[in-house]
This record gives C-alpha cells, sequence and structure tokens, in this order.
C-alpha cells in the first residue's frame, strides 16, 4: 500500500471513531423524562381550556404526550396514563373542552402515581 492510502485510511478510521464517540455522549446526556414534566404541561392545559383556548391546550397536550411516549416501563399505571392523555388530545382536537378536562385530571392522577 502506499503512504498516501495509508494516510488516507487512518484519517477514515480517527473521523469514524470520532463520529462514534460524540453519538454515544449524545446519546447519554439525554434526561429521562419525568411525570413532572407531562403534569406540568397538563396543567398549563387545563389553564388554557378553563379560558377557552382549546388550540394552546392541545399544544401542551400534544407535548405532554411527546414526553410521556418516552417514558418506558411495564407499569399499569403508566399504560393507562398514555391512554387517557390519548383521549384527552382526542377530544380537545375535536373541541370537546369538558370531556378532555375530564381527562386530563385522571392523566394527572395516573401519573402522580408513578
Amino acid at each position: 500500500m502506499s503512504f498516501v492510502q495509508k494516510y488516507s485510511s487512518l484519517i477514515m478510521l480517527i473521523i469514524s471513531l470520532g463520529l462514534f464517540n460524540t453519538a454515544s455522549w449524545a446519546e447519554e446526556g439525554k434526561a429521562p423524562a419525568s411525570p413532572t414534566e407531562v403534569i406540568s404541561h397538563l396543567n398549563s392545559a387545563l389553564v388554557f381550556l378553563k379560558n377557552g383556548d382549546v388550540a394552546n391546550a392541545t399544544t401542551h397536550i400534544k407535548f405532554a404526550r411527546r414526553i410521556s411516549n418516552s417514558m418506558t416501563g411495564d407499569s399499569p399505571d403508566l399504560k393507562a396514563a398514555k391512554s387517557t392523555l390519548f383521549k384527552a388530545l382526542k377530544y380537545s382536537k375535536e373541541g370537546a373542552p369538558e370531556k378532555s378536562t375530564e381527562e386530563i385530571n385522571n392523566t394527572i392522577e395516573l401519573f402522580q402515581k408513578l
């Protein structure tokens, strides 16, 4: 092998190891989702629903759902909370704030158990 081929192979190896190491650091730095984050978004959604602002409430419910989907576990409370959160989002999109508020309250209770 010529000097140029050896040198370019070595450079590619160094670059690929550096990229792999950076990707693993980024994954490790990701903080796990907590139920308090979900609860805070749901409480914000309740305030918006109370004021009649369904669009902002739906946005907060979506954020809460996205955070809850990153939570893992086999807990029946977690599965039930995710299910009721989905129902709350569905009712909010349909324009039924009373039903959405009821489901959000149920979801908050379930997430507080976790």
